[in-house]
């Protein structure tokens, strides 16, 4: 057998004396699997704070700690997890009363049966797999081994059991049975925390000793050393047969972040050995008191902790600091602290620099309150790879046809598959509750919710159209009809991106595209679901499990500690020998686990007292030599990456259990809004009504310690590396305060719980079948769980499994503890709040009386302030936060450009669209709008002209133009004739006010507007586009509905205290006056061009101009939308076409939408501009020739004028039937020559000409 690599692993003992027992509350529970066998149809997992187990007994409590490359699936998997050790060597060592060690060593079986009596062991779950395999072996304690099945009879359903394993056997009578057929990961059975917690592993990864046999007081020490049964199933394994897939040893080590000591090679090796330790561990069972140097007590004595609430676990870390410095003697800068903080956290610093930093940081993080949830494809063509570069682009007509078609085609599977969500959750619902009421001792006349098998049966027949099983049916058809109409990866392919890559192209040459060009898949705009809200708790240690991006150093054999040195005396094992128990039946273990022995007593401190008596060295020298652990002491071998101080009564936090009492505010109350938006967020009146009764709301999680690991490291190497003082002095006083001791937790499941979705651990339909047209279908497959059979057509997509992942939260003696909600909204505080390790010993940090550090009425919990408290509703609570109205189901502001012709259609899904309805320029020179078609050419200038009755609005027609009339204007954009038909109908004062409004706005807008050149349109204003718009809330599938008995028999009541969301109207708020990135200068509202919604607060117009918003103000002036709107609101948006257009719900995170550059460069390059000018002295003269045929014959003498750019020329009118019906304008344009530089008045006969300068624009010239 070749070497074996010695990986290191963490060892935690617990000491429980009977005074730590008194002393401490402990947290005990498992996953019942039991429980969800048909007889029982319950909940493996049980809620927070119940179904506490006590503790075996007094004693010592050890875990191992899993190298973190055996505790992570493979990339891109959560199920392929690697094999982990099965067989474990434990040894204990104590001293008797002379000092003399004494040893007890057994051999844990980790996937043995376990026999009925042995306290370590856990529960789990077995395949036929393996129970065959069991049932064919030779070894007893496996083929007799008692496994019960999850349903009666055949057991068909599930094809599994279930049972404790954990065998635990003294070294001296084992020997191994049954090396083969390994099955045991760090995954347990639907628990990603299997290997982390007692409750979850004993006898698997942990162990309880007793302590029986052993003196009241005494020292011991531990050794566990790990192995795989069946060497083929070692993680070292290379080749295909290996985890990693790698050819040789030192690349398998190189994938799992593990480096040999020394830069050695690993060579032929192919096992791995495991070993931990842990030294001189004082037992005293009849002490008063618990083991002394206890992190846990240590924390509740000096209630150094503080806990902070906010949307993310960086905004609640951001607060908390600032917080504290707040209240630091000598500090001042809190506030500025916050700032840096929550920007450096978000990678934003560089934006603070910008004149509205501060705004662009709040908008991203903003976003950051919500989770993305993918929002469907679209699709383009676009020019190959080497013309990328080109813009304004045009693909040929025959590729926008298919194009077209396959865009409607991919929204209306966009949209199926959204609804077959939505159906396999209420089939899901149905098939759970239909065995639920087949359980035993349920009686349907007697017990709630009297609702009987038979009575759910209909919704559970294939063969009626209209039943939930029927619904999925028919809607899976309509998926898989719909995918073939779309690209799809392409089979046979393992990677895939390459895959659906190759799919695309397949795709588009099917279609034949046209040369040069490539069809390529476009995100659709996500929907966003709101975040839990997290929680950061400060003063606690973090679980030490080092840096996931660190190397784990593993060993050879060969560089073992054998040996040590003290005062030049060199201790060895025939040193020691007999101080060291001999280990029994080796035979039966792994090579060079004695070797591990021998190292284990040479570095534990406990055996100093026996070497120097045997050695005759000073007592004090050899413990401090071997206490010390220096390399230099030891003339060969490698010290193991370990701790390798002796024992301390260590608390690492692993979970964390809440209780909050939620007061649900619903969104109005009799027609009478409870918040109201203030154009960015909502705010709670000062007196709602309507209030929901109080209720609980209890969850628990596993500990995270991102903040700790990841912003401090962050942190400190930004401010070392570009010298940043202030964040140099923030992590300095952030050590000083904290020590770097942060928790950060999300409040996991609050939010489905409004729901009422519960995602605990719960029985799926696994192998139950039925038949429909002559197929055998799973009710599995059918719901979208994880499956890779293919029975066309009721394939769901690979992409859109595994999305019905929760029951509904439903009891069974009663209504749900949980009431409905579509919207969140109201106050919360916290009544119990605790953290345990991974022995389940509790820091209570929230009680609901006396008894935790600190009670629920004083708590003084830290809130962000966007969950700050205005209105407390709850008397007596120190602490409560408030959550304003969130949507609690993924959903978007689908804020759509729109075709001018046609607003129906819409531009990503309809070819031919442009949402440019016209431009607007304003004319500083004459105080006039120059308005201009979507293509750029001119419609007229509005102005004011004085007559015999004062200052009027006139609409002048373009010179050399067939436009007679707004009509015309109308006729060729219906937006920008009917903007500029209601604005000639207003007063002066109102016309001035408008162009006023627009300069007010855009002195707030970047300048340059990301413009990559400047033009003569720039020079005489800022071109403003004319832009249609649609706005629409929309739902990522059906609205969510209460599946609380006796649903799907009928629908559930609303609760006249929850707001239903489509009861809601939630306010939007178009622009951002704060913003220089954004450009809305204001907006019209469907038809209604006669009011003007601008960003500026706007002079007196006659109510033509009004507002947007304000900001902070109570029922301000916003558009208002409904998710049960079927149809979008239109909007025809006044903007600048450089800047993005912003919109603010508060519900969802801030919209932004960029005009594409084809619907702006050009027309905007080619603008046709006049200017009013005259009267001008001036000769008419033959156009010069010698360039060619001239544009005009005749030609004025003019100044010199720039041309760059562009043409120069002049054109005045001729009013010909003056004061009649048929008066029109006719035109002459004139070529510009410039003027002499010495008068000549002989030559050509001056006169006065009254007309107009117009530019066309020209940037190729």
């Amino acid at each position: 057998m070749n070497a074996p690599v010695i990986v290191p692993m963490e060892l935690d003992v617990l000491l429980a004396n009977t005074a730590l027992m008194d002393r401490d509350q402990f947290r005990l529970w498992y996953y019942s699997y039991a429980s969800m066998r048909s007889k029982t149809w319950s909940a493996a997992e049980p809620p927070a704070f119940t179904d506490s187990h006590t503790m075996p007994g007094t004693g010592a409590y050890l875990h191992w700690t899993l190298p973190r490359s055996l505790r992570v699936g493979q990339s891109g998997s959560t199920s392929d997890f690697p094999l982990i050790p099965n067989r474990w060597l434990i040894v204990r060592i104590h001293r008797d009363v002379n000092g003399n060690n004494v040893q007890q060593t057994w051999i844990l079986e980790a996937d043995c049966p376990s026999p009925g009596n042995d306290p370590n062991n856990c529960y789990f779950i077995v395949n036929d797999t393996v129970k065959n395999n069991w049932a064919s072996s030779s070894d007893t304690n496996r083929n007799s081994a008692f496994l019960v099945p999850f349903d009666q009879g055949d057991n068909s359903d599930t094809q599994s059991y279930y049972l404790n394993i954990g065998n635990t056997v003294d070294l001296s009578a084992w020997k191994e049975a049954y090396p083969e057929n390994m099955f045991i990961t760090a995954l347990g059975p639907g628990n990603a925390d299997f290997s982390g917690y007692i409750g979850f592993n004993l006898g698997v990864l942990s162990f309880y000793d007793s302590l029986a046999g052993v003196p009241d007081t005494t020292s011991l020490s531990y050794m566990v050393t790990g192995w795989y049964a069946d060497a083929n199933s070692d993680i070292l394994v290379t080749g295909n047969t290996g985890f990693t897939g790698e050819a040789t040893a030192d690349a398998v080590l190189t994938a799992l972040n593990w480096q040999l000591a020394q830069g050695q090679s690993a060579g032929d090796s192919n096992i791995t050995l495991y070993s931990g330790m842990s030294f001189n561990l004082p037992w005293n069972a009849t002490a008063q008191q618990p083991p002394d140097n206890d992190e846990l007590q240590k924390l509740r004595s000096s209630k150094h902790m503080s806990v902070c609430v906010a949307n993310t676990g960086l905004e609640a870390f951001s607060t908390l600091v600032a917080t504290q410095l707040e209240n630091t003697p000598g500090y001042t800068n809190s506030h500025n602290t916050l700032e840096m903080l929550r920007a450096f956290q978000f990678d934003l610093l560089p934006e603070l620099n910008n004149a509205n930093g501060t705004q662009l940081v709040d908008e991203k993080i903003q976003q950051a309150w919500f989770n993305a949830h993918f929002g469907g494809n679209r699709w383009k063509i676009v020019p190959a790879s080497e013309n990328r570069q080109a813009t304004g682009y045009q693909i040929p007509a025959s590729d926008a046809a298919w194009l077209q078609q396959l865009n409607q085609d991919q929204q209306a599977l966009d949209d199926a598959l959204t609804q077959l969500v939505s159906l396999q959750w209420d089939l899901n619902a149905v098939w759970w509750k239909y065995h639920s009421v087949q359980r035993s001792f349920y009686d349907a006349t007697k017990n709630w919710p009297n609702v009987s098998a038979d009575q759910l049966e209909p919704y559970l027949d294939p063969g009626n159209p209209t039943s939930s099983l029927g619904l999925v049916l028919a809607q899976l058809k309509i998926v898989n009809d719909l995918l073939p109409r779309v690209p799809q990866p392409q089979q046979g392919i393992a990677n895939q991106q390459d895959a659906l890559q190759a799919g695309i192209t397949a795709f588009a040459q099917s279609k034949q595209i046209s040369a040069g060009y490539v069809l390529k898949a476009v995100a659709q705009p996500r929907y966003w679901l709101p975040n839990n809200p997290n929680i950061v708790i400060s003063g606690v240690s973090p679980d030490t499990l080092g840096n996931p991006e660190t190397a784990l150093q593993v060993r050879l054999p060969s560089q073992l500690i054998q040996s040590f040195t003290v005062d030049y005396q060199q201790i060895n094992a025939s040193t020691l020998g007999s101080i060291i128990p001999a280990l029994a039946n080796t035979q039966q273990l792994p090579a060079n686990v004695q070797d591990l022995y021998t190292e284990f007593f040479l570095l534990d401190p406990a055996n100093a007292a026996q070497i120097a008596q045997k050695t005759g060295l000073s007592s004090d020298d050899v413990y401090n030599a071997m206490k010390a652990h220096q390399s230099t002491s030891y003339t060969t071998g490698v010290l193991p990456a370990l701790d390798l101080s002796e024992w301390q009564q260590q608390w690492s936090p692993l979970f964390v259990e809440w209780q909050l009492t939620h007061t649900p505010v619903p969104f109005s109350w009799q027609n009478t809004p409870n918040w109201t938006f203030d154009g960015s967020d909502y705010q709670m009146i000062a007196s709602p009504q309507g209030q929901g009764t109080p209720y609980i709301i209890s969850g628990k999680a596993t500990l995270s310690t991102h903040t700790q690991m990841t912003f401090g490291a962050r942190l400190k190497a930004f401010a070392q590396q570009y010298n940043d003082g202030d964040l140099d002095d923030l992590w300095k006083e952030i050590n000083d305060t904290d020590q770097w001791l942060f928790l950060s937790q999300e409040l996991a499941d609050t939010n489905d719980y409004l729901t009422q979705r519960d995602k605990r651990l719960f029985r799926k339909p696994g192998h139950a079948t039925f038949t429909y047209q002559n197929q055998q279908l799973t009710y599995s497959k059918i719901m979208g769980y994880p499956d890779d059979t293919h029975v066309y057509p009721f394939d769901t997509p690979s992409f859109a499994q595994g999305r019905v992942n929760a029951l509904p939260a439903i009891n069974k003696n009663g209504a749900s503890e949980f009431p409905f909600h579509q919207v969140r909204g109201g106050e919360f505080y916290f009544t119990q709040l605790i953290i345990y390790d991974k022995f389940g010993r509790i820091l209570e940090l929230v009680q609901p009386t006396d008894g935790g550090v600190f009670d629920a009425d004083s708590f003084p919990l830290m809130v962000d302030t966007a969950f700050a408290v205005e209105h407390k509703l709850s008397a007596g609570i120190n602490a409560p936060f408030q959550v304003p109205p969130r949507v609690l189901q993924p959903s978007r502001l689908n804020m759509l450009l729109a075709d001018y012709r046609d607003k129906s259609n819409i531009l990503g899904v309809t070819s031919d669209v442009n949402p440019i309805c016209g431009w607007v320029v304003v004319n500083h020179v004459d105080k006039s709008l120059l308005l201009f078609f979507p293509d750029g050419s001119n419609a007229g200038e509005i102005l004011l002209l004085a007559d015999v009755n004062g200052m009027h609005i006139q609409w002048t027609p373009p010179p050399n133009n067939n436009l007679a009339s707004l009509a015309d204007v109308g006729s060729r954009s219906k937006q920008l004739g009917a903007f500029a038909t209601a604005l000639t109908a207003k007063t002066p004062t109102t016309f001035n006010a408008f162009l006023k409004a627009i300069d007010s706005t855009l002195w707030t807008v970047d300048p340059l507007g990301k413009r990559t050149h400047q033009d003569l349109s720039l020079f005489i204003g800022r071109p403003l586009a004319l832009v249609a718009l649609t706005l629409q809330l929309k739902l990522n599938g059906q609205p969510l509905k209460s599946e609380d008995w006796p649903f799907p028999l009928k629908d559930i009541p609303p609760d006249p205290h929850i707001s239903p969301l489509g009861a809601c109207v939630f306010d939007v708020r178009l622009g951002d006056q704060a913003s220089r990135e954004d450009g809305v200068i204001g907006y019209f509202e469907g038809e209604n061009y006669d009011r003007f919604n601008c960003v500026v607060t706007p002079d007196s117009s006659d109510n033509y101009l009004q507002q947007i918003g304000p900001l902070d103000s109570d029922n301000g002036n916003y558009i208002q939308l409904s998710f049960d709107n079927a149809d979008p609101v239109y909007l025809t948006v006044l903007a600048d076409p450089r800047a993005s257009i912003h919109a603010f719900t508060g519900i969802l995170p801030v919209k932004e939408v960029k005009l594409p550059e084809e619907f702006v460069d050009k027309p905007l390059s080619s603008l046709d501009i006049t200017f009013r000018a005259g009267p001008v002295l001036s000769a008419v003269q033959p156009s010069d020739s010698m360039a060619g045929q001239p544009v005009h014959a005749d030609a004025l003498t003019y100044l010199p004028v720039s041309a760059k750019f562009g043409i120069w020329s002049w054109w005045q009118s001729t009013v010909h039937d003056p004061g009649t019906s048929s008066a029109g304008f006719s035109w002459q344009g004139y070529t510009l020559t410039k003027a002499t530089t010495t008068a000549n008045f002989d030559r050509y006969t001056s006169s006065l000409h009254d007309g107009y300068l117009q530019f066309i624009t020209d940037q190729d010239s």
